[in-house]
C-alpha cells in the first residue's frame, strides 16, 4: 500500500511542473496537508521508470508504460491511500497516410 506518510520522505520522480503527473502528485500529498520532501523532475517517462526501477525513489507513471517498458524493468503497481485520480489523454492528428500509426500510439 502506498500511503502518503510512507512516501513523503522518498525521492519521487515525475515530469516537470504544470504537467499532469506533477500536479497529481502535489494534489495527492496535499490531500493530507503534506509536501513531498524530494520531488525530482525529468521529462522522459522511460527515464523516470528506470530511475524508480533502480531503487532510487518512487514514481507515478501511467500503468500502460509497464507494457512498453521492455526487458529489465520490474516495477510494481501499488494501491494508493488516498486513491490517485485518473488522467485523460486527448490526441489529434491529420487524416493522412500515417493516421493508423498515430491512432495506435494514442
Amino acid at each position: 500500500m502506498a500511503t502518503l506518510e510512507k512516501r513523503v520522505g522518498l525521492p519521487i520522480f515525475t515530469n516537470s511542473p504544470r504537467s499532469g503527473l506533477f500536479t497529481t502528485i502535489r494534489m495527492w500529498f496535499g490531500a493530507r496537508g503534506l509536501k513531498p520532501l524530494r520531488l525530482n523532475t525529468c521529462n522522459p517517462l522511460m527515464v523516470i521508470a528506470r530511475l524508480a526501477n533502480a531503487g532510487t525513489g518512487a514514481a507515478l507513471l501511467p500503468r500502460e508504460i509497464l507494457s512498453f517498458s521492455g526487458a529489465g524493468l520490474d516495477l510494481r503497481v501499488l494501491e494508493a491511500d488516498p486513491p490517485v485520480g485518473g488522467h485523460h489523454l486527448c490526441a489529434m492528428w491529420w487524416d493522412a497516410e500515417s493516421a493508423g500509426e498515430y491512432a495506435y500510439l494514442a
